[in-house]
C-alpha cells in the first residue's frame, strides 16, 4: 500500500518549476496534476489518497468508462436506429450518412 506524498519536480524549458502529483494506489492509477508549489501538489495528493481510501474516488479508467458509456447514453435515437439498420443488414442508401458516426463508439475498454 503507497500512501507516500512524493511529487515529481518538473524543470519547464524557461527554468520555470512544476510539481506533479500522482495518485497510485495498490497498483492502480488514480490521476496526476500539476502545480506551481510543492505544497499544493502534496496537499493534494493527501486527500486524493483519502478520497481513495473513503471510497469516493474511482481510478481513472473506470471514470473514464462511465464517461464513455454516458456519452452513448446522450445519443439522439436517430443515431441507434442508424446503428441498427446497418446491424441488421440495411441498404448502405437507407441510412442517412450525417447520422453514421465517424468513430464507433466502443464500450467498456
Amino acid at each position: 500500500m503507497s500512501t507516500d506524498t512524493y511529487v515529481k519536480k518538473k524543470v519547464l524549458a524557461k527554468g520555470k518549476v512544476k510539481y506533479q502529483a500522482q495518485v497510485w494506489f495498490q497498483g492502480v492509477f488514480y490521476g496526476a496534476k500539476t502545480f506551481d508549489t510543492e505544497k499544493l501538489a502534496r496537499e493534494f495528493k493527501e486527500a486524493s489518497l483519502l478520497a481513495v481510501l473513503r471510497g469516493e474516488l474511482q481510478p481513472a479508467a473506470a471514470r473514464k468508462a462511465q464517461r464513455r458509456v454516458e456519452e452513448a447514453l446522450d445519443l439522439p435515437m436517430s443515431h441507434w436506429a442508424s446503428l441498427y439498420s446497418l446491424y441488421r443488414g440495411g441498404e448502405p442508401w437507407q441510412v442517412s450518412p450525417c447520422r453514421i458516426p465517424a468513430r464507433w463508439p466502443s464500450f467498456g475498454g
